[in-house]
């Protein structure tokens, strides 16, 4: 079958494991973002052919105008743009599972509330969270960056216009903190990187100074993303309504990524693309199953436990005629039930 379809293979490595998709639709590979990345599953029914997906992980903005904001992630995504085969020279956007702009802000929200508790900031020490908070704080300082050299986006009295001249003039004390990262190889997690910072400052200065200055630029930052929900044209107002109506700012930029990824997958799966899988974090692929966003889309999770009990209890539910809400609550079950009897 290698070769020849590109809904069945054997997945690389010892074992050779067998996977089967559905022939038809997007095929939604949902996982833990620690667990099961797609390009195992894509060399196994692709074999040596182009890759026909589109990853949460690759924006599916046009970045012409924020240069810093591309090379950061070229760089952050130079290990996966090799295992998809992506050119990180080429046009990202046609494996753009999501827009970069409410996925920094969801980030630098939750990091904003790590930062308030203070003390030795233990949530961003976290080995997976840390080094993501890291990694969205240095994007979105490079997008500051670029934001900074177009003067007419501070223009004005508004609040957008002086949270743009905020961020123009974002403190030296931030900026300093910005220059001493290492290589991307090396950055450790954020939470690393402020006690660091703090043991090379003196008290007075890391709290009195530094730290204000850093929620100041958040803030600035999150309010410049806040209004460009308005102008992301994928979106409808319906959606765009639903953002504006969620009880806080990091749930409405959580809210905005669902939706986000949602409009990139029923673009690429219209006939004159045809992309074939969509590789997602599992808490974003049940809200989009639920609300049966994309029409014809079958779910595959993966979360632990042997890599074709996802594929396969998807399989079972998907033929088993439950509403798109039924099948989450019926899968979460079973998925319990089979952690109870593996363990």
């Amino acid at each position: 079958a290698r070769g020849e379809t590109s809904h069945l293979g054997h997945l690389p490595g010892p074992g050779r494991q067998w996977v089967r998709f559905p022939q038809g639709g997007l095929k939604v590979w949902a996982h833990d973002h620690r667990l099961a990345p797609i390009d195992g599953v894509l060399k196994s029914v692709f074999g040596d052919r182009e890759f026909s997906f589109i990853h949460e992980a690759i924006p599916s903005d046009d970045l012409s105008a924020s240069p810093r904001l591309r090379d950061v992630l070229k760089t952050g995504l130079s290990e996966q743009f090799r295992s998809l085969r992506v050119d990180p020279e080429g046009d990202w956007r046609q494996f753009g599972g999501e827009s970069i702009y409410p996925k920094m802000g969801w980030a630098l929200s939750k990091i904003q509330g790590d930062i308030e508790e203070g003390g030795d900031f233990e949530d961003l020490h976290s080995p997976y969270w840390g080094a993501r908070a890291l990694e969205m704080l240095r994007l979105a300082w490079s997008h500051a960056l670029d934001l900074a050299d177009d003067e007419s986006l501070g223009a004005g009295e508004s609040r957008l216009a002086r949270a743009h001249q905020k961020l123009r003039g974002a403190s030296a004390a931030v900026a300093s903190f910005m220059g001493t990262f290492p290589s991307a190889a090396e950055l450790g997690t954020l939470g690393q990187r402020l006690l660091a910072w703090r043991d090379r400052l003196e008290a007075d200065a890391f709290e009195g100074v530094f730290l204000p200055a850093l929620k100041a630029f958040i803030e600035n930052f999150l309010v410049v993303m806040q209004a460009r929900l308005g102008a992301d044209g994928a979106l409808d107002d319906e959606a765009k309504n639903e953002v504006i109506g969620q009880p806080d700012r990091e749930s409405a930029f959580l809210r905005w990524r669902d939706w986000s990824i949602a409009a990139a997958a029923v673009q690429a799966q219209a006939p004159e693309r045809g992309v074939q899988f969509l590789s997602v974090g599992a808490s974003h692929a049940r809200w989009l199953q639920q609300r049966s966003l994309i029409p014809g889309a079958s779910y595959h999770y993966f979360t632990g436990g042997p890599l074709d009990h996802g594929t396969r209890l998807a399989s079972l539910l998907e033929g088993s005629g439950l509403s798109g809400a039924e099948t989450v609550r019926a899968r979460d079950v079973l998925e319990q039930l089979y952690e109870a009897f593996a363990a």
